[in-house]
């Protein structure tokens, strides 16, 4: 018995040690890579989208970014001109169709074409159980205006472009997106549906043989000031459930030139990624541990 199981195992533990080195030990020149190409960065008056847009700067990229909010907006574009001219913004809803019309068509015509759409703009609603909420469905739809629709907003537009650059397409998603999470229905169902699309569209893309690449990142806990306002964990946790931004950053600017569909910037996101299939249960469970960490009731 222990040996038939052996056999089943084995090779599963070997595929994903495999799969495990392929995806870490493979590495781009980033500086050459990035230098002097156009990119949309939408989300970058705060957060990660602030420091992607800061670092893309630093090593030569020609930035269009976007944001609601125009005043943080325009602190991020001063931060970024320290390393580049080239870094314009747009204030933009991407809830918005024409919005994002409009930024497509600015980026054009500041940058005269569009290598790499990243779409990081995403609303996560304050933690709260979904019985207790007053207009479920109205919060649901704001949220996937955001977080889903901004992809079809903004692929539709860009689509012509990116094929002249034989561009990339990422999405920035989240281990939500794999997992259920207590107190953030909205955002998990969110990410669910990023995450459907955008593989359902690399389906697509493949089958017409589109030269456009699509990256979707799940990222982890990530320490950003909208996070920590949104899931505050308890104190005195054995372990920190999460990295810092700049980490987050870093990572994403590494693992974008390598164009896999899933790009998984932790261990921890990896397994989940590949694992959650073959157990569910046991990763249901782990969500409803990590729900009672960063609240003090889940009723």
């Amino acid at each position: 018995m222990c040996f038939a199981l052996w056999t089943v195992i084995t090779p599963i533990i070997i595929l994903l040690v495999s799969v495990v080195v392929v995806q870490w030990t493979n590495s781009v020149d980033v500086e050459s890579y990035y230098k002097d190409k156009r990119v949309i960065l939408t989300g970058a008056s705060d957060g990660i989208g602030k420091d992607l847009a800061i670092r893309l700067s630093q090593l030569g990229a020609r930035l269009v970014i976007a944001a609601r909010t125009d005043s943080k907006l325009k602190d991020t574009q001063k931060l970024c001109q320290k390393y580049s001219q080239d870094v314009f913004t747009v204030r933009a809803d991407v809830g918005k169709e024409e919005d994002n019309k409009l930024l497509v068509s600015e980026a054009v015509k500041h940058l005269g074409g569009i290598d790499i759409l990243i779409l990081n703009a995403a609303y996560s609603p304050a933690l709260k159980a979904f019985v207790d909420r007053d207009n479920p469905a109205e919060l649901f739809l704001d949220v996937y205006k955001v977080n889903v629709l901004q992809g079809v907003y903004l692929t539709k537009f860009s689509i012509d472009h990116l094929r002249e650059s034989h561009g990339t397409i990422l999405a920035v998603s989240s281990l939500a997106g794999w997992l259920g999470m207590p107190m953030v229905t909205p955002y998990c169902a969110s990410k669910h549906a990023l995450n459907g699309y955008f593989s359902s569209l690399n389906m697509e893309f493949q089958l017409r043989q589109e030269n456009i690449s699509i990256v979707i990142m799940p990222l982890p806990y990530v320490y950003t000031t909208t996070a920590i306002n949104n899931l505050k964990p308890k104190q005195n946790l054995m372990f920190e459930p999460g990295i810092t931004s700049e980490e987050c950053v870093e990572r994403m600017i590494r693992g974008l030139p390598l164009k896999k569909l899933y790009y998984y910037i932790t261990w921890d996101g990896f397994f989940v990624g590949h694992l959650y299939s073959l157990c569910p249960y046991c990763f249901d469970y782990i969500g409803t541990y990590f729900g009672q960490l960063f609240s003090d009731s889940i009723a």
